[in-house]
């Protein structure tokens, strides 16, 4: 008889103790918790999550209601909670690109042209309002990349900072922190993914979730010491390259050899979206 083994997780939150899907094994004493294992509230009069617009059961890991995105995933049931991987995955609210601060924000408006800009609409913690968004039929390839992400369930966060963490590959939260961007060389000759502006080194950074990425969502670091320019480029490349292949399931990361490029996914969106970006400044 042979003998089948298999690993066990288990979550903490708030001393208490939860399956992955989030049916609690083991409960501390004292006070009933009012949120459950992921910090949303709990009915236990039916004994489901909250989830706002719907109801989660946590014994059988499906919601009642119909995921509104289940569209762009027929492969899924859409009941489903987290690609019914919920130790890699967070079912959270989603739907969201956020850019708490200005120059984040601006790195974003700079993606789109000047007639688009008046579309994207930052509320509350730096989010980006989806409504505002839907209100233009016709616009750039660029702005439709952003409402994609705008749309899609993991959130995007867009940070002008030159320090972050990511867990390695060991799997160990660890920090990192940018280089100063060096001065500009006018003779200098890059790749494919040469700013525009001449400046180079390390500029940016996309973290992953179940790569790279702390939690479940989606950051991409844009170093400060670029100018708004070369912010805007980068951020094309990491949000609208990097970020963007993730959200549609196609190799996102770069596959170099010998100096070239053998992601041509990667490359050919990434050239794209920073031409793009470069053009919205013509004449600045």
């Amino acid at each position: 008889m042979q003998k089948l083994w298999t690993r066990r997780y288990i979550f903490r939150y708030n001393n208490n103790d939860y399956e992955p899907f989030g049916s609690v094994l083991r409960q501390s004493r004292g006070e009933i918790e009012r949120k459950a294992f992921i910090g949303k509230e709990k009915d236990y009069e039916s004994s489901l999550g909250d989830f706002g617009v719907r109801k989660y059961d946590d014994f059988t890991g499906r919601f009642f209601q119909i995921d509104p995105l289940w569209e762009k995933y027929y492969s899924w049931t859409p009941y489903h909670y987290s690609a019914n991987n919920p130790v890699s995955f967070l079912d959270g609210t989603g739907f969201v690109v956020i850019a708490k601060t200005k120059e984040a924000q601006q790195t974003i408006f700079n993606l789109v042209p000047e007639s688009e800009r008046e579309y994207i609409l930052f509320g509350d913690g730096g989010k980006i309002d989806k409504e505002k968004m839907n209100s233009i039929f016709n616009s750039s390839p660029n702005f439709k990349k952003l409402r994609w992400l705008v749309y899609h369930p993991f959130k995007f966060n867009v940070i002008v900072d030159n320090k972050f963490n990511y867990i390695n590959k060991d799997g160990i939260l660890t920090s990192q922190k940018m280089d100063d961007i060096p001065p500009i060389d006018p003779d200098w000759v890059g790749s494919y993914y040469t700013l525009s502006t001449k400046e180079r080194g390390y500029t940016g950074q996309t973290l992953i979730p179940g790569v790279d990425s702390p939690d479940n969502q989606v950051y991409c670091y844009i170093n400060p010491g670029l100018t708004e320019q070369g912010a805007a480029e980068t951020n094309s490349h990491e949000l609208l390259g990097h970020a963007f292949l993730f959200s549609i399931g196609l190799p996102y990361d770069h596959n170099r050899d010998s100096g070239v490029e053998k992601n041509i996914l990667l490359k050919y969106f990434t050239i794209g979206a920073m031409a793009l970006t470069r053009y919205n400044f013509i004449g600045k």
